[in-house]
């Protein structure tokens, strides 16, 4: 490693951005990256994106008996990534809404999976974007909850409880305490001929921190590659709620009767699934 490029880490280290400002998620909107994402969401190898084929369709057929009408409804599903849940949860006539901001992902959804009257996906920000509804179902998957600043997040079930039918559902697969926690100890680096954060043959170095006060933690990549060296760093953000938070963030929206759905299936012990009702 250089010295330009040490000199240039140690000032990015220096930087003490408030947690919630400025670029504090990955970048998932940006076409080069969305592009890197979406094959990632679409590997077989791992889960760490979506998750495997075989899982999916078991969750979505979970949430199509445990938590959908019998007769036909409405979903509306939040990040919705390349809609990899589509197809599954509208075997039996329920109509399907997704909404992500990455445009790979949302272009690979329109085209394999887009039907009118059906399917459709909207390429948008989920605090930004209407809801639209009624829905019998606002789904908020694999931790993306947590992602957001808390007044966002709190901004965003508001959103969920206004575009539901009164006696619909919300369900949200979330981080533990411990498991956002955790996400803010240590550091590591690898090398990769390309991969997520380049197509070029790079380095990257995380750095991960845990802010106690906030209860929240921030990783920072950076991203070494060329000649001259170039360095890139983006931040992934990740608040930590306990329990109880999580039951009193849903009310405080509206919702009532929140509930742990301890059956979902294929679910990872860093998650937990919680579902809640817009009262009639």
């Amino acid at each position: 490693m250089t010295n330009d490029m040490i000199a240039t880490l140690i000032a990015c280290e220096a930087e003490s951005a408030p947690l919630w400002s400025g670029a504090y998620k990955i970048p998932w909107n940006d076409p080069a990256f969305s592009k890197r994402m979406l094959r990632e969401h679409l590997s077989q190898d791992h889960d760490l994106a979506s998750r495997k084929r075989a899982a999916i369709e078991r969750q979505a057929a979970w949430i199509v008996n445990a938590i959908l009408p019998p007769s036909p409804g409405r979903i509306l599903d939040l990040g919705c990534g390349p809609g990899l849940y589509a197809p599954q949860m509208t075997q039996t006539g329920h109509r399907y809404r997704g909404i992500d901001f990455g445009p790979a992902s949302i272009a690979y959804a329109r085209k394999h999976f887009e039907e009118p009257g059906l399917r459709e996906f909207v390429l948008g920000d989920i605090r930004e974007t209407p809801f639209d509804g009624p829905h019998d179902l606002v789904m908020l998957l694999y931790g993306e909850c947590n992602v957001f600043a808390p007044h966002e997040a709190a901004h965003i079930l508001a959103k969920a409880f206004a575009a539901l039918k009164p006696g619909g559902r919300l369900l949200l697969e979330v981080h533990t305490f411990d498991a956002a926690k955790a996400l803010g100890s240590g550091a590591s680096w690898f090398a990769a001929k390309e991969g997520l954060f380049s197509d070029a043959p790079h380095l990257c170095l995380t750095r991960n921190q845990w802010f106690e006060r906030e209860t929240t933690s921030r990783q920072v990549f950076y991203t070494l590659t060329g000649s001259p060296p170039h360095v890139a760093a983006m931040s992934s953000t990740v608040k930590a709620w306990t329990d109880a938070e999580y039951v009193q963030l849903l009310e405080e929206a509206g919702f009532r009767e929140a509930r742990f759905e301890k059956d979902w299936p294929d679910g990872r012990e860093e998650f937990v699934v919680v579902s809640a009702v817009k009262p009639k």
